[in-house]
């Protein structure tokens, strides 16, 4: 069964992260703006724009069109160093905010040019849509895949968890809303029985049309809170290897039109 798990964020007052805990091999995926389908897994910083070719080391594009996709790969060193930093993470619930702020020192002793690359695709406008982050650190132990779509009441360790939030603290500030998931902060997704065909995050046997992740608010409106990133962190895959991830920008979509005509 997979399982991930999710943090929204808000830059400065406009971003907000979401996140998803569930892969073993170690990847988190940073969006922003983006209509997306997230399911399953994919497993020197390399970047890909909209054609394909691969951007240079000052993350340019080497070629015609515009970034829209980020590739970084965590150093085994660094992966193992963002590990021990985290291990000893009590349960982020417990104190937030003393979480959070262990998180954001944990990762800002990332090397210079990796802390940049996320930094900068969160400040900046003109980059990549979405991110994908490899090699980061998991937990040495995972228990069952949750099947209520709620927390693991059996896990024991919190580095999957201090993962999201010091990823999701280099994009803006992390927060939760009280119409999702009771406020929490981090969102386990994961397939619960009875979901499977639902358009919503709990399926696991249907196509979850192409969306943009926003919030509900009480007033009725879906525009006031909704966030600027989405975090997800793979802790399970799919077993049979056949889920996919699934995401669109419009830059891409734009590019392939035809040319108007007259």
């Amino acid at each position: 069964m997979a399982a991930r798990s999710r943090c929204t964020s808000r830059r400065a007052a406009r971003t907000r992260s979401t996140w998803r805990s569930g892969c073993t091999t170690g990847w988190t995926s940073l969006s922003r703006g983006t209509r997306s389908r997230w399911q399953g897994c994919e497993d020197v910083v390399t970047a890909f724009p909209v054609h394909g070719e691969p951007l240079g080391r000052d993350g340019t594009p080497a070629g015609p069109g515009a970034p829209t996709r980020l590739d970084l790969v965590v150093p085994d060193a660094v992966r193992d160093t963002l590990h021990g930093g985290l291990a000893e993470l009590p349960d982020p619930t417990g104190n937030i905010d003393r979480a959070t702020a262990r998180c954001h020192q944990v990762f800002a002793a990332l090397p210079t040019e990796l802390l940049q690359a996320v930094m900068d695709f969160g400040r900046h406008i003109d980059t990549a849509g979405v991110a994908l982050v490899r090699n980061l650190p998991v937990d040495d132990m995972l228990p069952p895949t949750p099947d209520d779509g709620g927390p693991s009441r059996a896990k024991r360790g919190f580095v999957s968890e201090g993962v999201l939030l010091g990823l999701t603290g280099l994009l803006g500030e992390p927060l939760g809303v009280l119409t999702e998931k009771d406020g929490r902060l981090i969102h386990d997704i994961v397939p619960v029985a009875g979901g499977e065909r639902t358009q919503t995050n709990q399926s696991s046997a249907v196509f979850l049309n192409f969306h943009s992740d926003i919030t509900y608010d009480p007033t009725g409106r879906y525009d006031v809170a909704n966030p600027d990133f989405l975090v997800l962190n793979c802790l399970r895959g799919d077993p049979s290897g056949a889920a996919v991830t699934y995401y669109a920008d419009a830059r891409d979509i734009c590019g392939r039109l035809p040319e108007p005509r007259g």
